[in-house]
């Protein structure tokens, strides 16, 4: 408990828990199949989820598989499939809704090690200060759509791709 809320403290301080600056697109999902999420601790077996593309002020393309601040949506952690120099991160969580989830960057370490315990922490401390889509703003970016033709295409095919090898 303690440790948790260390971790939630250490969050609230940082600089880097912000630079999310929204989600451009997004559509909802439903597989045949349950497949495991391999991006928390539990390992849960998911049926369902969210396809994103989520805009950061910093680089992603910087992001490794080293311990560095985890992207969530609410208790989450997005599994990333595909990045852009531009911020542009692209992905899918397992999610139910995005109606008022709270986007950002949790505290540093490997998203398969973040535990649901750890993830409801974050959330607690980055609910008040994060970006997330009330429901006018969730219909615009449902509705948008600006991936479109092939890049939704190559979205698609990441996915498909990375849950081949999850």
């Amino acid at each position: 408990m303690i440790t948790l809320l260390l971790t939630a403290a250490s969050l609230a301080q940082s600089p880097a828990a912000q630079p999310v600056q929204g989600i451009e697109w997004a559509r909802a999902f439903t597989l045949d199949e349950a497949t495991v999420f391999p991006m928390r601790a539990d390992h849960p077996a998911v049926q369902s989820g969210w396809m994103v593309a989520i805009q950061l002020s910093a680089d992603p393309t910087s992001m490794r598989q080293i311990e560095q601040p985890v992207l969530y949506i609410g208790e989450w952690p997005v599994r990333v499939l595909k990045r852009t120099p531009e911020g542009c991160v692209m992905g899918w969580v397992p999610s139910e809704t995005l109606l008022n989830e709270p986007v950002y960057l949790g505290p540093n370490t490997l998203p398969e090690r973040v535990t649901p315990a750890e993830a409801a922490a974050s959330k607690a401390v980055a609910f008040a200060g994060s970006w997330r889509a009330d429901a006018e703003a969730l219909k615009r970016i449902i509705e948008a759509n600006p991936l479109f033709g092939t890049h939704e295409e190559m979205l698609q095919s990441t996915a498909r791709a990375a849950c081949a090898r999850d």
